[in-house]
């Protein structure tokens, strides 16, 4: 028969803590309530601090729910509330100092040399943009976005795309810079369904009465562009900005593809939400009109990613 011993001191210190954990958390909750039925927090700013205050409670007990034992979850809680109380009191502290050095001096210490104050700490917190938090989709959509347009940017840097190399090419050089340059958007998008060739159309229209740049064709999943332009049959239409047209285009191929398989692109619900109404209920100039077609969202996001070689010092 297996021997066991059972350490009584140490069951009832470690009831006597949970008690005391319970009770401090317990009187937590109430200061807020008196504190929220007081009126703090009537007020735009303090309604943010309101969802702030929710949305930290809400990832505290995500946290906790996480322990092994209800014991370790209450301690959790207990442990994050009294750290957070002695990092304020001790930064409200260093900021009384001639200097405020001893106090921010310990605060970076604890937390990685992050030199910010404690009211900015705590104003992050609030405002949820605390740097060790874990970004929104929305953010990462947003970070995937600019990581692409700068990507394009970057090959364009290529003296091949240069406008100096435009002027000088002849018409199937500028077809195969586009085509280059295609290959180099559809790997930045991470496009898997487009197709990789360019189409060319001598009188390229996508609706009836509309002579275009260039079109994307959601079911066959081609990008055409219009041939003319190339041969400068419309005076008033710079043919170098068809590469401009290649970023647009693929842009929108971009959008069915995440709407099609949105667990290929970093695109938030509510984007892929505005971007899939907008796809089944396209609004076309000929009926709409230039306006309302401009201004639609797949049209506004498309617009963002024509990308150009253009710097704060001019064309290069």
């Amino acid at each position: 028969m297996a021997e066991f011993s059972v350490d009584v001191d140490r069951i009832l210190e470690n009831s006597e803590r949970i008690r005391k954990s319970a009770k401090t958390i317990s009187e937590l909750g109430d200061n807020l309530d008196t504190i929220r039925k007081g009126g703090v927090f009537y007020n735009s700013t303090g309604s943010m601090v309101d969802e702030s205050l929710h949305r930290q409670f809400d990832r505290l007990l995500s946290e906790a729910a996480k322990m092994d034992s209800f014991a370790n979850a209450l301690r959790l809680i207990a442990d994050k509330y009294s750290n957070t109380e002695k990092l304020l009191i001790s930064n409200i502290i260093g900021e009384g100092t001639e200097n405020n050095s001893n106090g921010l001096e310990s605060a970076a210490k604890e937390e990685n040399e992050d030199n910010r104050n404690w009211f900015q700490k705590f104003w992050d917190w609030i405002t949820g943009n605390d740097p060790n938090r874990e970004p929104t989709v929305e953010e990462q959509e947003k970070a995937a976005n600019e990581a692409m347009k700068k990507q394009m940017k970057d090959v364009l840097r290529d003296s091949k795309y240069s406008r100096w190399n435009w002027e000088h090419a002849s018409i199937e050089q500028r077809k195969q810079i586009l085509q280059d340059y295609m290959n180099e958007v559809i790997r930045i998008y991470g496009l898997q369904d487009v197709d990789s060739t360019i189409y060319w159309d001598p009188n390229a229209t996508y609706e009836p009465s509309l002579i275009t740049w260039g079109y994307y064709s959601p079911d066959s999943h081609r990008v055409t562009l219009n041939e003319n332009v190339l041969s400068g049959q419309y005076g008033n239409w710079n043919s170098y900005d068809l590469i401009e047209t290649i970023g647009h285009e693929l842009r929108h191929a971009y959008q069915h593809e995440a709407v099609a398989h949105p667990d290929r692109f970093t695109v938030s619900q509510g984007t892929l939400d505005t971007w899939s109404n907008n796809i089944n209920n396209y609004l076309d100039s000929d009926t709409y009109g230039f306006e309302a077609y401009r201004n639609q969202p797949i049209e506004v996001d498309a617009r963002d990613f024509q990308v150009t070689r253009f710097n704060w010092f001019g064309w290069f």
